[in-house]
Order: structure tokens, then C-alpha cells, then sequence
């Protein structure tokens, strides 16, 4: 789980830290096939990889914006980390058979995500 914040295009990070509370998203990576794995984790495979939540941090609560990354694209998302400065998060995924990818997304205020571009890991 990735906690950050969005940016609007004409704002600077220090800008942002003001009004960070109500801009608040969380980045969720689920893995979606186990038997590609190298390690045997506990639970379920998730049915989609990726999903953007706003966190409201004057109740706790969690509100789901966004639900991305089809299981036959984006396998086992490993780890993910936002850009210090942009609006774009990248994860890696995992996988015994290929080559595992890292994929980049821009992120839109209401928690969209853009493929913007993938490579081998």
C-alpha cells in the first residue's frame, strides 16, 4: 500500500503539503497469480491488480475511485512508488516465467490511472 498526494498541474510539492489531507490517495497492488510467483503468499488472488482509494482523514475512511491493471497485464505488481514531483506512480511486477515489468502511470486528481509506459524490469 502507497500513500500520496495529487498534484494539480500548476502546483509545486510544497504547495501541495498545505492541503494535503483532503487530497490524499492510497495505491493498493494486489498479486493475481500465485503460480508465478517464486514465494507461496497466504490468501486470495486478487482479480485486478491495482486500485486507487481517497483516504478521508477526518473519519478513517477509505473511499474507492479506481479499479486498473487487468491480470493479464499487470502480473503480481511487487512494489510501486510515486514520483517525487509528478503526478506518476511506477510498480514492478513479478513473475518466474518473464521478464517482470515496470509500469508507469500518470495519476488525474479523482485517482485515474494512464498506462504512460512499461519496460522490462
Amino acid at each position: 500500500t502507497l500513500t500520496a498526494n495529487t498534484v494539480d498541474s500548476g502546483s509545486s510539492r510544497d504547495e501541495m503539503s498545505s492541503s494535503a489531507s483532503d487530497n490524499d490517495l492510497v495505491f493498493v497492488t494486489s498479486y493475481t497469480d500465485f503460480d508465478k510467483l517464486a514465494h507461496g503468499p497466504r490468501g486470495t488472488e486478487g482479480k485486478h491488480s491495482i486500485h486507487v482509494y481517497r483516504f478521508h482523514p477526518s473519519d478513517g475512511s477509505m473511499c474507492l475511485l479506481n479499479i486498473e491493471g487487468e491480470t493479464h497485464d499487470v502480473i503480481n505488481p511487487a512494489f510501486s512508488r510515486f514520483h517525487p514531483r509528478l503526478n506518476v506512480v511506477y510498480t514492478c511486477s513479478e513473475d518466474i516465467e518473464k521478464n517482470g515489468q515496470i509500469f508507469a502511470y500518470s495519476i488525474g486528481p479523482d485517482g485515474e490511472l494512464t498506462k504512460i509506459g512499461q519496460v522490462d524490469a
